[in-house]
């Protein structure tokens, strides 16, 4: 399987789990995609312990790979350093060639996951925001409230009275309808992997994290890097 059954690329090279206690019968050799979160120079000591696990299930794989990093737009790393990164850990220069890296910020997500609304309720205000094609939960009406929640606004939220919106990289990429399920490994756990986990489910998609690959929150970056909103 390469990347082409599922993506098509333009001109100038553009790309034109259930929940955890819900996949015990699910397969890992079953999946179409590995995606690989923010395994990079950033998140060096997050990531010190994995990162040559990593680099050899990369170099082992069989499916295509997505390689998320937070970039240079946020002050981060530049793809070529993420590139050095794997390869001075082991990649193999031909598995380089065939990764498909997508630059990304973080946040989407995290300022309902950081006050502990429900994933259930974040994967349904997802869903909303696909159907109506809204880039940030400040524009759900009543009638979208009680489709995500049966009431005008959570608790949680309303007191913060944070949102969450679109994430801002080609979300195509990933939600293609040929892709039914993915394997996910990096990031931290609970914070920019669980938002593209979040994303996936949201979109009917069958995901497997492998814990064993993930590391985890304490982690802050270099860079302090704030959500957009």
């Amino acid at each position: 399987m390469k990347m082409e059954d599922f993506f098509s690329l333009g001109a100038n090279g553009e790309v034109i789990e259930k929940h955890r206690e819900q996949k015990s019968n699910f397969k890992l050799n079953q999946t179409d995609i590995l995606m690989v979160i923010d395994v990079q120079p950033a998140y060096h000591h997050g990531c010190l312990d994995i990162v040559e696990q990593v680099v050899d299930k990369i170099n082992k794989s069989k499916k295509p790979v997505i390689f998320f990093f937070v970039g240079k737009e946020l002050d981060l790393d530049s793809l070529e350093q993420v590139q050095y990164y794997l390869l001075e850990h082991g990649l193999d220069q031909k598995k380089l060639n065939e990764i498909q890296f997508i630059s990304k910020s973080y946040g989407y997500f995290r300022n309902w996951m950081d006050v502990h609304v429900s994933d259930e309720i974040v994967i349904r205000a997802i869903q909303e925001m696909t159907k109506n094609n809204l880039k940030d939960s400040r524009e759900f009406c009543e009638y979208q409230w009680r489709n995500i929640c049966g009431q005008k606004i959570p608790h949680n939220v309303k007191l913060t009275e944070e949102n969450i919106f679109w994430p801002d990289f080609n979300t195509k990429l990933i939600l293609n309808e040929k892709i039914k399920s993915i394997e996910l490994i990096g990031g931290g756990r609970d914070e920019c992997l669980k938002e593209i986990e979040l994303l996936l489910l949201a979109h009917d998609k069958e995901v497997y994290v492998d814990e064993k690959l993930c590391y985890g929150v304490n982690y802050k970056p270099k860079n302090k890097v704030k959500a957009k909103l």
